[in-house]
């Protein structure tokens, strides 16, 4: 399985702080990754998002595709950019691939490994979060974040080329993505939250974490992404929580080795 980083210009930032955290959490993992952008994103933070990923995975594969020319407005140049990286996939490298959104945080140890140990025994050509509900209320299409086959043109035309103002994620709804899918509780999808921090389809905000009961209220620690967070402010806490984890093991192992000379 490829671990596929899609950014732009507007989230470079936040690879580049989700794959440091990748590497915190694992040091360097056992995957290769491809990092997918257009030429809009400066080579300033392409080669320091090359240098981390080069820190935290086996191999680091890039593909550049020509910038969006076509209109701004969503999901067009999302759809655009997803279609160059199927057909950079389809011809070049035929692997699964996991697509790892920036706003998809890692939550824990060994993550990618437990999804790609549950898309080879899933019995389907397409894991992720399959969301109940979001377009009408007997609506299912399976979230963008989620892993792919190499050939999925061949499921799904629709996700190739969505119709006129549909996301491809959404459009992939209409004909063979959904029936060849599995769900999977690793990568949770909390689209938006109320204002009691519990998780809705429509009529919230996007999570942000600015305190540790928001990860209590939200976060699934058997799971192992968490989308979407587009501040990454879970990284921050996810981090504090590690630290105070490390302090709290030190400070046993300290005091086990003072009773143990103690008693000498």
């Amino acid at each position: 399985m490829i671990l596929v980083i899609p950014f732009c210009i507007k989230d470079c930032r936040s690879a580049l702080k989700n794959i440091q955290w990748a590497y915190e959490l694992d040091g360097k993992s056992d995957f290769d990754v491809l990092l997918s952008y257009d030429t809009d994103v400066p080579e300033a933070i392409i080669r320091q998002i090359d240098e981390a990923a080069g820190r935290a995975f086996r191999s680091v594969i890039h593909f550049c595709y020509n910038e969006w020319k076509g209109r701004p407005n969503w999901p067009n140049p999302q759809n655009y950019a997803f279609q160059c990286l199927c057909w950079e996939i389809i011809n070049k490298h035929q692997r699964p691939f996991l697509f790892w959104e920036p706003d998809a945080i890692p939550i824990r140890e060994k993550w990618a490994d437990d999804i790609w140990r549950d898309y080879q025994g899933c019995g389907k050509k397409f894991l992720g979060h399959i969301v109940h509900g979001a377009i009408h209320p007997t609506s299912l299409h399976l979230n963008g974040v989620a892993v792919y086959p190499p050939n999925l043109h061949e499921y799904s035309t629709a996700i190739m080329i969505p119709p006129e103002g549909v996301a491809w994620d959404v459009a992939g709804s209409y004909d063979g993505v959904v029936q060849n899918s599995r769900h999977t509780h690793l990568i949770m999808n909390v689209w938006e939250v109320d204002t009691n921090n519990r998780a809705v389809t429509y009529g919230g905000v996007c999570p942000t974490f600015k305190k540790q009961s928001d990860v209590d209220d939200l976060v699934d620690f058997d799971a192992s992404l968490f989308h979407r967070n587009k501040d990454m402010s879970l990284i921050d806490r996810l981090r504090e929580r590690r630290t105070a984890k490390k302090q709290v093991n030190n400070s046993r192992r300290c005091n086990k080795k003072s009773t143990h000379t103690t008693r000498r």
